[in-house]
């Protein structure tokens, strides 16, 4: 007689023993939706399968990488007998053992407790798989081929409840299913999330089944309960119970009532399953959450290197200085003694934040720091800036910037692409907002920058400031504004640069109560000291 299925008995006590019928194909391998899971690393995905020929059981290599092996010899194909060792890759071992069906229902007749003893092995089974998988596909395709093989139905299916709270089928087994019958699994996954309770389709009102000319499955649907604790220091009882979906499974078709032995081994493997997607799934933010601090830390990183105090010249004092209202922002600043003795300084706001973000205020800082230093003068350096933004940065990315050239003789050249108009600040007390410029750098193909020289006289100032000054809002809704920025600097003329900063930065805060800034807050002042 031939056999009716074959015990894979392994060579390790540790390991689980198992079962595989025989009436039909059975992949063995890594891949969770295999008959055979094996977590073996040595072990292919798709490694071997156990097929029927005529009265015979083969087993094939499906064209593994280490190889499968009965008793000790390498085969691509081999007739299984009684009593052969069969390994899949370097370590997973078995023992064949062919069940005829009479020998089956022997056993059933000598021991009633077979039943609870193979319900048992199969939780223990599924417990294995669970542990073996770490992200939520496998996860979840685990569960599924589980819950099917468990209930010995046809097809299985599992929804989650999604960001939105809705019900949302993530897997099916088969991958298709009949319109009518897909909407009576929805149907009853639905109903079971809403009463946290196990339903038969057998046990539901008609009503609630939607019509259908083919012959309707028994399915069970179970929700997947997860207890939630109270974050306490006793936490040791249950806040709540959430459900994360539900599984339902779907036997042939039959007058009889599903045993409720079997709905409770069902339950038992929601249960674990609920468990093992709610970790997967925070594994999965956890992992995010990482590589989120990870792209923070880095960008963090780079804006530090980039933000370097202006380089002391004998005939300028400067102040620099950025506040981020996240936790890495997108302003820069800059300064750079050019060959001629002049200084460069740069104040910018780039749009985005994080590790974009801080790409191109690497990029710009680079190119400025370059032009600068080979002499180029400001009327070329920001066109020039313009196309190399627009040739390396993402679309959606741009830069606006003030940026001037102080000679030591007083002369300041300006241009501005852009940015918040800057203060000219009189040792007088005359204060002159210069809101001359061009558009923005590296969104549009066109643009033309116009450079403002002005003549700076001992003890006269010019502040760039950032949006995060300006745009400071009261409590009714009032905008800082530049005229805020004149006023303030009108009673600090002649004062040191840190001493401007300071007023504005006071005098914007004190503007919105000492609400936090909305936009990163940055300052760049810069006094002509006169000729030593």
């Amino acid at each position: 007689m031939p056999p009716a299925r074959l015990k894979l008995v392994p060579s390790s006590p540790e390991a689980t023993t198992e079962i595989v019928p025989a009436d039909q194909p059975i992949v063995i391998g890594r891949d969770p939706l295999s008959g055979v899971v094996l977590s073996e690393p040595s072990v292919s995905r798709r490694h071997a399968q156990i097929v029927r020929r005529e009265d015979a059981l083969v087993l094939e290599d499906l064209g593994s990488a280490v190889g499968t092996f009965v008793n000790d010899q390498r085969v691509n194909a081999h007739i299984l007998s009684d009593g052969d060792r069969v390994r899949f890759g370097r370590q997973v071992q078995f023992e064949v053992v062919s069940e005829t069906i009479a020998t089956l229902l022997e056993s059933a007749g000598l021991d009633d407790r077979s039943t609870g003893v193979r319900h048992l092995q199969e939780l223990l089974d599924v417990a294995r798989q669970l542990n073996s998988a770490a992200v939520l596909p496998e996860v979840l395709a685990a569960v599924l081929r589980s819950a099917i093989r468990i209930m010995r139905a046809e097809s299985g299916a599992l929804a989650l409840i999604n960001a939105d709270q809705k019900l949302e089928l993530v897997l099916r087994l088969p991958k298709l299913a009949p319109p009518p019958v897909a909407q009576q699994e929805l149907d009853l996954l639905r109903q079971a999330v809403k009463g946290h309770r196990t339903l038969t389709s057998q046990a539901m009102h008609e009503t609630l089944i939607a019509a259908s000319a083919q012959v309707r499955p028994d399915m069970v649907a179970t929700p997947l309960m997860v207890a939630r604790r109270a974050l306490a220091e006793d936490s040791s009882f249950i806040g709540r119970l959430d459900a994360v979906g539900a599984l339902l499974v779907s036997r042939p078709a039959s007058t009889q009532v599903v045993p409720r032995e079997e709905i409770a081994i069902f339950e038992s493997l929601a249960a674990d399953a609920a468990m093992a997607i709610d970790s997967a799934r925070l594994y999965k933010e956890a992992r995010a959450k990482a590589k989120y601090e990870h792209e923070m830390t880095l960008a963090k990183d780079i804006q530090a290197y980039l933000l370097q105090a202006p380089p002391m010249v004998p005939y300028a004092s400067t102040f620099a200085q950025t506040e981020s209202a996240a936790s890495v922002g997108g302003d820069l600043y800059q300064g750079v003694a050019r060959p001629d003795g002049s200084l460069a300084l740069a104040l910018g706001d780039v749009s985005g934040k994080g590790v974009g973000a801080s790409l191109i205020m690497a990029l710009a800082t680079g190119m400025l720091r370059l032009l600068h230093d080979l002499g180029q003068p400001l009327s070329q350096i920001l066109p020039t800036l313009h196309n190399q933004l627009l040739n390396y940065s993402p679309g959606n990315k741009y830069l606006t910037l003030g940026a001037t050239v102080l000679y030591p003789d007083g002369r300041l050249e300006l241009a501005n692409a852009g940015h918040c108009a800057p203060a000219l600040v009189r040792r007088s007390g005359e204060v002159t907002m210069l809101d001359s410029g061009g558009p923005v750098l590296g969104l549009l193909p066109f643009g033309t920058w116009d450079v403002e020289t002005l003549r700076l006289e001992p003890g006269d100032a010019l502040v760039i400031y950032s949006d995060g000054v300006s745009e400071s809002t009261s409590h009714t809704g009032e905008d800082f504004g530049t005229k805020g920025v004149s006023d303030t600097l009108k009673t600090m003329a002649g004062r040191t640069p840190t001493e401007m900063a300071r007023a504005l930065l006071e005098a914007s805060i004190a503007f919105r109560d000492g609400r936090p800034a909305v936009d990163d807050v940055s300052l760049l002042v810069v006094r002509y000291e006169g000729q030593q």
